[in-house]
């Protein structure tokens, strides 16, 4: 079990020794551990170590190229966008921030949250503001974007005399 605190909308957070404001995010929730995105995401993609400025670049799984650029990346925090080629396909559900013991999950329930400044790594056990280990994004797909579902017709019933 995932032990959790979930901070109200608006997603300012008093995180010990920083303040976090992400003013896109619905909501921010510290965990202690290693979260994930849901196995059900529709797409997702994680960079290890500290971001850096720029596009995205392929993830060990060569699907994140180019989908986030992030912009005003030190160790401890970061912006992103949603690059333009995917936002009509692309919701942001989540971005994982991971450093230390524990990370903070900023969640978007907002389809037009294309975008977020100011996403931070939690404390360290020693009360500081530990670096960035790896950062996770969850994405969900846009409504009206979803592939039509293929019908098969329903067997013909057959009559026997």
């Amino acid at each position: 079990m995932i032990a959790a605190a979930m901070f109200a909308p608006g997603a300012t957070v008093s995180a010990s020794s920083h303040l976090v404001v992400a003013p896109n995010a619905n909501s921010v929730q510290l965990v202690e551990g290693n979260p994930t995105c849901a196995d059900n995401q529709f797409f997702s993609f994680k960079i290890d170590g500290t971001p850096t400025n720029g596009p995205t670049v392929d993830d060990s799984n060569g699907n994140g190229a180019g989908v986030i650029v992030i912009s005003n990346a030190t160790n401890t925090s970061f912006d992103w966008t949603l690059a333009s080629a995917y936002i009509d396909d692309y919701d942001m559900a989540a971005v994982i921030v991971k450093a230390g013991d524990n990370a903070f999950v900023y969640f978007y329930t907002d389809i037009t949250d294309d975008s977020d400044t100011n996403l931070q790594s939690p404390d360290n056990n020693g009360g500081n503001q530990a670096q960035i280990s790896h950062v996770e994004f969850c994405f969900n797909m846009k409504f009206g974007t979803e592939p039509t579902p293929v019908v098969t017709p329903a067997p013909t019933p057959v009559v026997t005399p």
